[in-house]
């Protein structure tokens, strides 16, 4: 728009001009100010188209510039994007790598998972809670199940024990050693271990006094062994064949420091069926205690499988605790540190009660 009214008043100013100059009617001084002066208008003119020109060429010069520097900034931020998402890419498949490897190795030791909170596993919550408490669900006789705890609080409710009874109908045998206040009380090393263990409790102030070990030990020992009475009461109920092919459900109380929570599931011998030399089977879990942890819940644990988890490694972890666990109640009975709880539900206890 600036353009054309520049160009009509130069038109306009150069008509002027030719009309004056050839007007002979105006006077002297009037045709010699307006021939001064219409020049002068006509040079700013042109001055102004000429100012215009240069600064449209100017701007379109610079524009193509910005146009250059802008697509060359977004070539650079793409290229460097790109770089940045290739270098992610390579440290994700190099991590995942190495993940893969640790895995196999974890997996060659006999370790298909290792849980973060070992209160997924004791309570059968989230994808591998859940998968333990169907393989205990659906596991075959026969098989022993080894429970070693300090305290039996995890594993002493209405549906842990309700899935430890239908076990036992299946012809499992269950093997459970705990502490209980006595032995607590009479055992420095003990008390020790229970302030070690119970640190991060918010529900429990003074962790291994009298009041501590009667409040929360003694309830969670009574209903382990109300529940085993129960089950006892239960297999008297049975037509004779069936309550012989019922499992045993042996109690013992521990005065041994307990150096990790374990429950495994074993079929077979522990050493031919880990090594693969004999059929059977082993899975459960193994949780070692700590040291003042930081939290009571967020504590590892190691899951075993030796079904869902086949490997062609030595499983050696895995042996270890295997061999470990059951040491620990062959040794404690025959060293008098694990004591047999009336309650129990033992071969000869059975046959008698038929």
């Amino acid at each position: 728009m600036a353009v054309l009214i520049a160009v009509a008043s130069l038109v306009v100013v150069v008509a002027l001009y030719f009309t004056v100059y050839g007007d002979q009617s105006l006077g002297g001084g009037v045709q010699s100010f307006a021939l001064n002066v219409l020049p002068n208008l006509a040079s700013s003119a042109i001055l102004f188209l000429s100012a215009y020109i240069l600064f449209r060429r100017i701007q379109a010069k610079r524009s193509e510039v910005d146009k250059q520097e802008l697509a060359s900034s977004v070539v650079e931020a793409i290229g460097q994007q790109i770089a940045a998402d290739f270098r992610h890419m390579e440290t994700s498949l190099t991590d995942a790598w190495e993940y893969e490897q640790w895995g196999r190795g974890a997996r060659s030791l006999g370790i298909g998972a290792i849980a973060p909170r070992w209160t997924d596993l004791s309570r059968f919550e989230g994808p591998l809670g859940r998968h333990f408490r169907n393989r205990l669900e659906t596991a075959t006789a026969p098989a022993t199940w080894y429970i070693i705890t300090m305290n039996p609080e995890a594993f002493s409710g209405e549906a842990e024990l309700a899935l430890m009874k239908a076990a036992l109908r299946r012809g499992i045998d269950i093997k459970w050693a705990y502490h209980i206040p006595q032995f607590v009380e009479d055992d420095l090393a003990l008390q020790i271990q229970w302030k070690f263990n119970n640190s991060r409790r918010n529900d429990i102030s003074d962790r291994a006094s009298t009041a501590t070990l009667s409040s929360h030990l003694q309830p969670a020992v009574d209903r382990v062994e109300e529940g085993v009475q129960q089950a006892r009461v239960d297999r008297q109920r049975l037509h004779p064949e069936e309550a012989r092919r019922c499992g045993t459900w042996e109690v013992y109380h521990s005065r041994a420091v307990s150096f990790y929570l374990a429950w495994l599931a074993v079929a077979g011998d522990c050493l031919d069926t880990v090594s693969r030399s004999a059929p059977g089977y082993v899975f459960g879990f193994v949780h070692p205690y700590l040291f003042f942890p930081d939290s009571h819940e967020a504590r590892a644990a190691f899951y075993f499988d030796t079904e869902r988890y086949p490997t062609d490694g030595p499983r050696t972890i895995l042996n270890y605790y295997c061999q470990s666990t059951i040491a620990f109640f062959r040794q404690g009975v025959s060293e008098n540190y694990l004591e047999l709880a009336p309650t129990s539900i033992t071969e000869a206890a059975a046959a008698t009660s038929q």
